[in-house]
């Protein structure tokens, strides 16, 4: 087998400095872990360059909220939070979904940092998720995994009718 690849050595990396901090191993680049309402995804992937064999980017990231319609008023209030953030900064998908991620480069990836980003990132999504809700309306990460996973489902098929003198 030949040498493995920044992405693969990165992923091994991330996966023995995660060791025992809560987070599973969702596939070979990605781990995932949940805080309150928050779900916080760590994924590693190329970050190719000009010459060479490139790097790994590792994106710490958690969809916040969905479905949300933000005000101006709110969307001030996540600039501001962004102009100040030690780690990380909100961003809006093209589908609506507020979401806030930092990234790091994978050859310089130490255990501390990565530890204290993905802390950070986690406890800023569980204590936005509810704000921006209460602002805006929308759902949590968490909500939305419990529609994937119990879907409320109608009844479709009537019961049988009894006949008049049946019991």
């Amino acid at each position: 087998m030949g040498e493995a690849t920044p992405v693969e050595t990165t992923a091994q990396r991330v996966s023995e400095f995660l060791e025992g901090a809560g987070v599973s191993r969702v596939s070979p680049t990605v781990f995932a872990a949940r805080r309150g309402s928050a779900v916080v995804a760590v994924e590693v992937f190329p970050w190719e360059e000009d010459e060479g064999p490139g790097d790994a980017i590792v994106e710490v990231r958690a969809n916040v909220v969905s479905g949300a319609l933000p005000t101006l008023d709110l969307l001030r209030q996540l600039m501001e939070y962004n102009a100040s953030a030690d780690f990380g900064a909100f961003g809006i998908e093209e589908g609506g979904m507020i979401t806030f991620h930092h990234c790091l480069v994978g050859s310089n990836l130490s255990r501390k940092v990565l530890h204290e980003v993905v802390r950070e990132v986690a406890a800023v999504a569980d204590d936005w998720d509810d704000i921006i809700v209460e602002q805006v309306g929308g759902k949590t990460a968490v909500d939305l995994l419990s529609e994937l996973r119990q879907p409320k489902l109608r009844p479709t098929i009537e019961a049988p009718r009894q006949a008049p003198g049946e019991a």
